[in-house]
Formats: C-alpha cells, sequence, structure tokens
C-alpha cells in the first residue's frame, strides 16, 4: 500500500527543455473534454501564438517535463498536433499557418512531483477562435489545485510499458490506460473510493466504484478511454464531504503475473 498525501508541486525542480513541431493528424484524433469549474484568463493580443502563462500561484514552470495541445476545426475532420516550446514565464505554441476558424483545444502537460517518483498530466480543453491577423491565446497555467480548470489525474507506470492516468479527484469519471502491448494483459481493474476522515472516529466511506476487463480491452491503438464506468461513484461523490481517495490497480498478463497496487491520497 503506497500512501501518497497531495503533493505541493509549486516547489522547483530541474528544468528541462522542450521542443516545437507541427505535425497533421490524418485520422481524426477524438479527446473527451470536461466541464469548465474555474476557467483560466483568456485575453486576445498581436502574434499567432497559444500561450500558457506560468504566473501568479501557477505551478512552477521547471517541473513541466512536456507539454502538447490538439486542435480540431469546426466542420473538418483534420487534427492538429503542436508541441509547446518554454520560453522566459510561459509555454507557446505557434499557431502560424493555421487557417482562420472555430477550433477545439485539448492541452496536456506534464509535471514531475518533487520529492516523489509519481508523475502527474494536467488536462484542459476550450473552444478558441483562430483569427487572420495572428494574436495570441493567452491561459493560465495550473494552480495545483483538485478543482482547478487544468485538471489533475496520476499517472501510474510500470516497467511492463502499462500507464494508467486516474484523476485526484473523486468527482472526475475519466480514466485512462495505455499499454504497450495490448495482448499481453488478460485482466485489468480499477477500484475507487472516497472517504471522509473525521478526527477520532476513522474513515468513513463516501462512494465506491469499480471497474474490469477481462477480454478485448484495448483499442487498435493500445488504450482505454473511459468515461462511463465511474460515473455513478463520480455523481455519487458530489455536494459531499471527502478528503481521502483510494485507488487499487490489478492488472494480470498471459502469464499470470499480477500487478495489485494501493494509492491513498490525503487532500
Amino acid at each position: 500500500m503506497k500512501v501518497l498525501p497531495i503533493p505541493d508541486p509549486r516547489i522547483p525542480g530541474k528544468q528541462p527543455y522542450i521542443s516545437l513541431t507541427l505535425a497533421v493528424f490524418i485520422a481524426v484524433f477524438s479527446i473527451s473534454s470536461c466541464k469548465k469549474d474555474k476557467l483560466p484568463d483568456q485575453v486576445s493580443i498581436r502574434d499567432s501564438l497559444i500561450v500558457v502563462n506560468f504566473v501568479n500561484n501557477s505551478i512552477p514552470l521547471n517541473l513541466i517535463d512536456s507539454a502538447h495541445v490538439f486542435l480540431q476545426k469546426k466542420g473538418s475532420g483534420t487534427t492538429y498536433f503542436l508541441r509547446f516550446d518554454k520560453q522566459k514565464d510561459n509555454l507557446t505554441a505557434n499557431i502560424d499557418g493555421l487557417r482562420a476558424g472555430e477550433y477545439t483545444m485539448s492541452a496536456y502537460l506534464y509535471s514531475r512531483v518533487v520529492n516523489s517518483n509519481e508523475k502527474r498530466e494536467y488536462f484542459f480543453s476550450d473552444t478558441l477562435e483562430i483569427g487572420n491577423n495572428g494574436g495570441q491565446l493567452v491561459y493560465g497555467a495550473p494552480d495545483g489545485t483538485l478543482f482547478d480548470a487544468w485538471k489533475i489525474r496520476a499517472i501510474f507506470s510500470y516497467d511492463n510499458g502499462l500507464d494508467f492516468y486516474i484523476p485526484w479527484n473523486n468527482e472526475e469519471a475519466y480514466f485512462r490506460v495505455r499499454a504497450a502491448d495490448k495482448n499481453r494483459w488478460k485482466k485489468l481493474e480499477i477500484r475507487r473510493e472516497a472517504y471522509n476522515r473525521i478526527a477520532g472516529m476513522g474513515s468513513e466511506l463516501i462512494a465506491s466504484g469499480n471497474w474490469k476487463c477481462e477480454s478485448a480491452c484495448f483499442t487498435a491503438e493500445n488504450i482505454i478511454v473511459n468515461e462511463s464506468a465511474f460515473s455513478p461513484f463520480a455523481e455519487n461523490v458530489k455536494n459531499k464531504t471527502w478528503n481521502r481517495t483510494e485507488i487499487e490497480i490489478i492488472a494480470i498478463d498471459i502469464a499470470d503475473k499480477k500487478i495489485e497496487d494501493l494509492f491513498i491520497f490525503n487532500k
């Protein structure tokens, strides 16, 4: 069992470099979007860039290992993939060359956690307008809190090429699994529980949810994306008091080798 109090992501660490590329995906890449609890500030100024600004109460930019964004133009089957570049207090992605119009944006930032081997994914989605005359679209960076507009997902990675992306926030139903070899795994299971810790009285179970798959779990791209299995769990937790998250992961491969981990997050 691993007890993981939610760390403060604002302590600086070693700064990596993130390169910038632009590619067009032939197939449509479908990305789910989240509800907007608290939108980062957005302003339009000159130059053709998407900017994520790391100031005020945001997590430190030097904790970000990589970042990218998908842009899908309304009415088009084409999705553009851009990597962010680091520039002073910002991440920037050059949108020069994109046709003017309305786009759906899905942005992903990948961060380290100080004094831990844990990794985090920050996800944000928005609808934006790209004009003919350029302009910057500026967004505030993640602040590292559970109810920020940037959704926080813990990344649980295993040496055998299996990665789980599961939210810290019990009110988010989404999860994702990636495998280097989808045919290796014959059983996958995720259990999520929300508790309310009461001083001197122990913990009260608020809600629980479970997902299990034992055949044809992955897509052809070796991925699982699911937003429905934990929907009842997430809805049950809303408007209730909870301060503890438990995530149990079970995976069994075709050689009957078993992964079984319990992770505990305390708010």
